[in-house]
């Protein structure tokens, strides 16, 4: 993802131990009980701009969350926003104490085989967050540096592939993280574009972006939902397809500083 250019956006993974724990029938019908609740649950992150942040009046703004906004208005039911972080969205999932998962979650072939991805919707590269005046410009340089990452993702998985030179640090919310880069705990913070982009708007003096998306493997963000339910993927999927073709998904993203790739489109 090029920032201000495209948007292709990400985030999260620990699931070797979900693989043991997943429901041998998976919840299904998903669409029938919210319609009878007339309410739908959603878990969405707190911590991840511009996926889903606290706004200055203690409400829940993002992409993310106004994803999930228009689909509960396309069934015509309230939403309920539940919180989860990059370790837990998963297992909420699979527990049934959410109905959507719409976390900045990326699509991999681990995480397939607990959970069902609707149409990916973003497109996202890796960067890294360092200081103002930090010498870093890429992996390159991070021989002997401290990287900071957030729990359940698989980022530093991702930087071993290419070096083992560096020391680790890992926080459960994205907060803590830039924190320590900005109190020199942490040299840089590795992480999705669109998440380090907005996490330091409205703060150029402070820190800056390095790298490019294209060192790594893109990643490919979608919502979840659970095994079994074919019925309520296509619904959520439906919904995405139309907000495209709308133009109401280029509409969320804009006020972000994002704009999606030419070539993108709703599979």
């Amino acid at each position: 993802m090029r920032m201000e250019r495209v948007l292709a956006i990400v985030s999260g993974f620990v699931l070797s131990s979900l693989l043991l724990a997943i429901p041998t029938a998976a919840l299904a019908g998903t669409l029938d009980e919210v319609k009878k609740r007339g309410e739908l649950i959603v878990g969405v992150r707190y911590d991840m701009p511009p996926f889903g942040t606290i706004d200055q009046q203690g409400g829940v703004q993002g992409i993310d969350v106004e994803i999930a906004k228009q689909i509960a208005n396309r069934l015509g039911v309230k939403v309920k926003f539940q919180q989860v972080t990059a370790q837990t969205r998963i297992p909420m999932l699979i527990d049934g104490n959410v109905d959507l998962v719409a976390a900045g979650l990326a699509k991999s072939e681990e995480r397939a085989k607990v959970v069902d991805f609707s149409s990916i919707y973003i497109e996202s590269g890796t960067l890294f967050l360092v200081p103002k005046d930090s010498a870093i410009q890429s992996w390159r340089d991070l021989k002997g540096k401290t990287v900071a990452t957030v729990q359940g993702t698989v980022y530093l998985a991702r930087l071993r592939e290419k070096t083992t030179d560096f020391k680790s640090v890992s926080f459960q919310e994205y907060p803590q993280a830039i924190l320590a880069v900005e109190q020199g705990r942490a040299d840089t913070l590795m992480a999705e574009d669109a998440t380090l982009y907005n996490l330091i708007r409205g703060r150029p003096d402070k820190f800056k972006l390095v790298g490019s998306p294209r060192d790594f493997e893109a990643y490919y963000v979608g919502l979840a939902v659970r095994k079994n339910d074919p019925e309520w993927l296509n619904y959520v999927n439906q919904s995405l397809a139309e907000m495209w073709k709308t133009g109401e998904l280029k509409r969320i993203v804009a006020p972000y500083g994002l704009v999606y790739d030419p070539e993108f489109k709703i599979q």
